[in-house]
């Protein structure tokens, strides 16, 4: 259950595809699904994350959180920023039904 690498520079819109970013966006990809999967408190493998159609793929709401994250990691890769940086609150309202609540 993971995003593919032509997956993730579709959602980037890189147009030029020389390969020299592929080892970074891996990266960001692993960073953004392990992101997601802390915020849910939950395994991928759990029945409730996995996509109804098939069952080898993440649920789309969960994929596209993943996504928004990595999207925001590329856009934002430097520690320091001259303006503040918000949680996406889509981002945040995709993973909350899949997200473990309690104690």
């Amino acid at each position: 259950m993971s995003i593919s690498l032509a997956e993730a520079k579709q959602h980037l819109r890189l147009q030029e595809d020389s390969g020299e970013e592929d080892a970074y966006i891996e990266m960001l990809i692993k960073t953004a699904l392990r992101a997601v999967k802390d915020y849910i408190d939950r395994p991928f493998t759990d029945d409730v994350c996995k996509d109804d159609e098939d069952e080898t793929k993440l649920a789309p709401p969960l994929r596209y959180a993943a996504l928004l994250i990595l999207g925001d990691l590329y856009e934002n890769r430097e520690a320091q920023q001259t303006m503040t940086l918000n949680i996406n609150i889509t981002c945040q309202n995709l993973m909350n039904p899949y997200r473990k609540w309690g104690v």
